[in-house]
């Protein structure tokens, strides 16, 4: 039966690619993003996403199950908004490809058909819940996944960011390989604690959107190894002074750097595990790149 339900979503994005005209720069790919769909349920409690592989209006879950929620004074716009919570310690942080990753945590799922070697732009409304749900479930680092769906599943790029207590915009982009022709967009949320985060507006396009992007154009940044050991070096084109601070899987700061053109960085003393990066622009803030490495 899952195996049916699995064949019938790759059909369906290989038909959805055949048929969809040229796409325009400005258009959002995201079908429900708003969550619109929303219907009252009593609060906090609120719409729950249907297990991977049943969809239901876009939106399945791959762990546990992720909640639309029905407010016209909590929502960033309209009256739906999405909520995904994680109980202590139970967020892996791993990486998704077609399967599920255990439970104690939400995570939220949309397939969406892609063209292959083609720069995309993701933003998004993010805020806490800040025990507006449940006493306790407050703020900590949402956790968005992109990964390749078909032809075969892997990772595209991960993204970390905490969750501020108002509603604000974020920005990030990544680029499809060769032969992707369909994406999984994921999102949930680690704390060491009980956290609650709410996710709207989302819209995921070709082309320009925004101020992140431009900056993105002009700069060219690369980090590596992704897989490290000892060391990880930096290399930027742009020659404007920038800002590396890396984080660990729960969003400690393990080391903040400014340079200008290329950096090297032992780790010998990072304890293995998964760490994010986020690279800035020291004098405006904007962000460059963020990304994902892993401590061998």
């Amino acid at each position: 039966m899952m195996e049916s339900k699995i064949k019938s979503l790759v059909w369906f994005i290989a038909i959805a690619n055949l048929l969809q005209p040229a796409i325009s720069a400005s258009q959002n790919l995201m079908q429900n993003g708003g969550f619109e769909t929303a219907t009252y349920a009593g609060w906090p409690y609120g719409n729950s996403l249907t297990p991977y592989p049943t969809f239901t209006n876009y939106w399945a879950a791959v762990d546990v199950d992720g909640e639309m929620m029905y407010s016209d004074t909590l929502a960033h716009t309209g009256t739906g908004f999405l909520s995904v919570l994680q109980n202590a310690g139970a967020n892996p942080l791993a990486d998704w490809l077609g399967s599920s990753g255990g439970g104690g945590y939400d995570r939220a799922i949309q397939l969406i058909p892609v063209t292959p070697s083609t720069t995309y732009y993701l933003q998004f409304f993010l805020r806490s819940g800040n025990s507006l749900r449940y006493a306790g479930y407050g703020s900590g680092t949402t956790f968005i996944q992109v990964e390749q769906f078909t032809p075969v599943n892997e990772v595209i790029d991960t993204f970390m960011q905490y969750t501020p207590l108002t509603w604000q915009q974020y920005n990030y982009s990544f680029t499809t390989g060769p032969l992707c022709d369909s994406i999984a967009l994921l999102f949930s949320i680690v704390d060491p604690a009980g956290a609650d985060a709410w996710v709207d507006d989302i819209e995921l396009t070709q082309g320009k959107a925004g101020a992140i992007i431009e900056l993105q154009e002009q700069s060219t940044v690369t980090v590596f190894p992704t897989l490290f050991t000892d060391r990880l070096s930096v290399e930027c084109n742009s020659g404007v002074e920038s800002l590396i601070t890396i984080y660990d899987a729960v969003s400690n700061r393990v080391v903040q750097k400014t340079f200008t053109r290329s950096l090297t960085l032992s780790t010998q003393l990072f304890p293995s595990g998964v760490y994010f990066y986020e690279i800035k622009n020291n004098d405006d803030s904007h962000v460059i790149r963020k990304g994902k490495l892993v401590k061998q």
